[in-house]
């Protein structure tokens, strides 16, 4: 799906303020350290001793200074401010100046007033209120959940959006007195606090310290007796960047002051009142647009054929209409449009279905040049104009859009992107409709379903640790399945024939494929979570790598890319350690990322990978975090290039294909071609310029296509999607699918990519899903329950045929091996009768070969057709 050029020029800069916030509690105490006291000593004669002067107390760090801070905060049991958060710059001789009030009130556990930007929370500790200004006719209302946590604001993914992602970003007060670790992101990212001449504010002497990150400077003002928070000047590089597209950036300041700010003092029991307004709908969660049209009456549309006759909604009363929203330059539209043209055949005769393409290209754009578009795709839709844009008020903002309108007005079905089951899908809603059944409910319930699986999922991550072991509630309400290793079977189609087993490599993991031009191809092998067994197609072991750690640290999966001077690198890694590491062809050591990590810790590295977004031919390591670090880009020396911080708790990241400059504020798809991934995981891939699907490789040069997006899931709910420069390029959102993990490769070998994800609807679940990057599901197929205990990669592309496309590998965690087509046909599964290490597929001698890692050795074997 392509979106409209995004307008709010500052909504991203919300990434600068997020950190303000997250780390390890260290326990300090709010008070100064407390002096000494001498005893006098006495002796025989009673002699008196001389008192030494009193010593001036050691200056505090900055450190120490924050970590006192952060005590104050997170110590407290109330908090109240009233503030604002002031924009100036002057761009091309012109004054610009915005300012947007905020203020917050707490009192512990579970009392709350936050309005910040667009967004009003309220919590009176029996109940949830929120609302937007943006959405006047909605509230969201649900019981409280307890003890208050950063949770409760970023369940609903609109509301967390409308507090957080103003020009100034998330308001520091809200992070240090909700937040689970608020050090984390105030240190994680910075060597040093310096600590600048002391300031005042309103009559109060305030500590100020300096932190230098890769987005600029932030200076805390910090109260010098009670340590709380009374200013932040915020980074502006960032920012600077965005308006220097108006002009000269002169000058330009950006600054939160927290007036009357305080700490355990008593709050006006008023500020947790709420009452909502009488004519607006209460909600669970606020309804994106365009899904809160569902169920509402069609607003007035107005369009003009292309002969300029009127064409309007009511015109239309007792029909199901179709309306389908469309342009030339949009490359999915292209995709989709000859699948409606389908289903507008089927219903051609049918005088109670009228079905219109409505074009939203510019006004300018020739009628003739729609009409040879039409013949082009060979679709014979009427095609309406929208010239006075009355569509707008259906509050979609990308294309293609189909709206599906009842014979009595109401909007009963929206689609968003291109679905390329439509063809197959929608008729079964029309015929429903045609039959008098209303069916916008069912994409309310299923709307509403994915919501709560996302909340239970957020409420775990944000929750404290004391919390979530007093309270299973905060985890899950239903027990872990408990995962037992099936017992040994054989494939149903295939056939498998032993080849060899490297017993050698005692206590094997993940795998990774790799070819280096003409040269043989080697398999590496994490083993013993140090080391990288080099392993030759003959089940010879070549070399053990032994790496370059710290004594604490152990790895679990390898990456893989070679740059455009043929030099070929690897990052290893292991989910929630605090460093990845890089090493060269020789497995010599780079670099540690971030090399400060150990003696400033974060909440841990989730995923990895090696890859050159940009085209200029240099390798980068683009790193993603749990906690609120976000993803960060960094060159193979270790040193910090970008970091986007307007993400968190990313639990995945995938290389998308080359693709075409897009608009900013593109949704849902962003480019018409997929491409071939440069993802290089342990599911049997060599380099960035290739990709092993059994020996059959699949060559690329480096981005000459064109830039690269990278593609990020997690805590967000949709997979957002980053330029080159680390900067929002759009979302993709699968109806009712959370993904914790997303993989693409080229299995069908047409430089398309296909991708898979892995969806959780309730821990312990393991759904592997592919998707479009229109944002349509395509298949589904569930693996057996459980939670891993060994971090074996749960999507492997790979090939078992020795024709036609390759397959993907799933990895049950009772031991099973489930493949299933690229197109989501199971194809076969078995036990294999251990628990799996590591998984993948290579060609050995010109026929497919399955390689397997368990506890004792790694295994290969022929696959053949029974």
């Amino acid at each position: 799906m392509v979106g409209f050029p995004e307008k709010k020029h500052l909504k991203h800069i919300a990434a600068i303020a997020v950190c303000l916030g997250l780390a390890i509690s260290l326990g300090c105490s709010r008070g100064e350290s407390s002096k000494e006291k001498e005893s006098p000593g006495s002796d025989a004669n009673a002699q008196v001793e001389k008192k030494l002067p009193p010593q001036k107390p050691k200056p505090l760090t900055g450190r120490e200074i924050l970590q006192r801070m952060v005590a104050a905060y997170q110590n407290a049991t109330s908090y109240a401010d009233n503030g604002q958060v002031r924009l100036r710059a002057v761009i091309g001789g012109r004054d610009m100046d915005l300012a947007a009030p905020f203020s917050m009130a707490l009192v512990r556990p579970d009392k709350l007033r936050l309005e910040a930007y667009q967004a009003m929370v309220v919590c009176d500790g029996t109940t949830f209120f929120a609302a937007i200004k943006d959405i006047p006719d909605q509230v969201l209302q649900r019981p409280a959940s307890g003890r208050l946590s950063i949770g409760s604001l970023v369940t609903d993914p609109m509301l967390a959006e409308a507090w957080s992602q103003g020009f100034g970003g998330a308001m520091p007060q809200v992070l240090l007195l909700l937040g689970k670790d608020p050090m984390e992101n105030l240190l994680s990212d910075t060597e040093e606090v310096a600590v600048s001449e002391l300031g005042e504010i309103d009559g109060r002497a305030c500590y100020r310290l300096r932190i230098e990150r890769p987005e600029g400077t932030a200076t805390f003002w910090i109260d010098q007796k009670t340590f709380v928070l009374r200013r932040v000047v915020l980074p502006t590089d960032l920012i600077r960047r965005e308006l220097s597209g108006r002009g000269q950036v002169e000058s330009i300041s950006l600054v939160a002051d927290f007036v009357n700010a305080q700490l355990d003092e008593q709050v006006n029991p008023k500020a947790f009142q709420f009452e909502p307004p009488k004519d607006a709908e209460i909600v669970k969660f606020f309804l994106p647009p365009p899904m809160r049209m569902l169920g509402k009456k069609a607003p007035d549309l107005k369009f003009v054929d292309l002969e300029g006759k009127p064409v309007t909604l009511e015109s239309l009363t007792g029909k199901v209409v179709l309306l389908d929203f469309w342009a030339t330059w949009c490359g999915p539209c292209r995709k989709s449009l000859p699948n409606l043209e389908k289903i507008c055949q089927r219903y051609k005769d049918d005088p109670k279905v009228a079905f219109f393409a409505v074009s939203v290209d510019e006004p300018q754009t020739d009628n003739k040049v729609l009409v040879e578009t039409f013949e082009d795709l060979k679709v014979g839709i009427p095609i309406l104009r929208d010239p006075k844009q009355s569509a707008a008020a259906l509050q979609f903002t990308g294309i293609p859009t189909l709206f599906v309108i009842g014979a009595d007005g109401v909007v009963q079905h929206c689609e968003i992107g291109g679905n390329p089951r439509i063809a197959e899908e929608l008729p079964a809603k029309i015929d429903a409709l045609l039959a008098g059944e209303n069916i916008y409910e069912k994409s309310l319930r299923e709307f509403e379903e994915q919501m709560e699986a996302h909340a239970k999922m957020v409420e775990a991550q944000f929750s404290s640790k004391d919390e979530a072991h007093s309270d299973k509630r905060t985890i899950d309400e239903q027990i872990i399945p408990e995962v037992k290793t099936a017992p040994r079977s054989d494939p149903a189609r295939l056939k498998l024939a032993p080849l060899w087993k490297c017993a050698e490599v005692k206590s094997p993991g993940n795998i990774l494929v790799v070819h280096d031009g003409d040269g043989p191809v080697r398999l590496m092998v994490v083993e013993d979570w140090k080391s990288v067994a080099e392993v030759g197609l003959d089940g010879k072991l070549i070399a053990l790598h032994k790496l370059e750690l710290d004594e604490n640290e152990i790895v679990g999966s390898i990456r893989t890319a070679v740059g455009a001077d043929g030099k070929r690198y690897f990052a290893a890694f292991l989910l929630s350690q605090q460093r990845c590491h890089v090493y060269d062809e020789n497995w010599k050591l780079v670099a540690h990322y971030p090399e400060d990590a150990l003696e400033s810790p974060h909440r841990g590295i989730a995923d990895v990978e090696l890859g050159d977004l940009d085209g200029d031919g240099k390798l980068n390591v683009y790193v993603s975090y749990w906690g609120l670090v976000g993803v960060q880009c960094a060159s193979l020396e270790g040193k910090r290039l970008w970091a986007n911080r307007s993400l968190s708790e990313v639990a995945c990241i995938a290389i998308g294909g080359p693709n075409s400059p897009l608009k900013k504020g593109a949704t849902a798809g962003l480019s018409s071609s997929a491409g071939r991934n440069t993802r290089e995981n342990t599911a049997g891939q060599a380099s960035s310029g290739t990709r092993t699907l059994g020996n059959r490789l699949f060559q690329r040069a480096a981005n000459t296509q064109g830039n690269r997006d990278l593609y990020c899931a997690g805590g967000a709910g949709a997979i957002v999607v980053l330029d080159a420069k680390g900067e929002r390029n759009g979302e993709i959102s699968v109806r009712g699918r959370f993904f914790n993990w997303i993989a693409s490769a080229d299995l069908r070998g047409d430089g398309r990519g296909q991708w898979c994800g892995m969806s959780a609807k309730k821990t312990g679940d393991n759904i592997a899903v592919g998707f479009s990057l229109s944002g349509e599901e395509l298949w589904s197929y569930t693996l057996p329950a459980g939670v891993p205990r060994i971090p074996i990669e749960p999507i492997v592309p790979g090939r078992v045929t020795r024709d036609g496309p390759g397959q993907w590998l799933l990895p049950g965690l009772d031991g099973s091996i489930h493949i299933v087509s690229a197109d989501g046909v199971p194809l076969d599964k078995f036990n294999y009768g251990a628990e799996l290490h590591g998984l993948t597929t290579v060609e050995i001698d010109g026929r497919p070969a399955l390689v397997v890692a368990i506890a004792g050795g790694v295994e290969a074997w022929e696959v053949g057709a029974k």
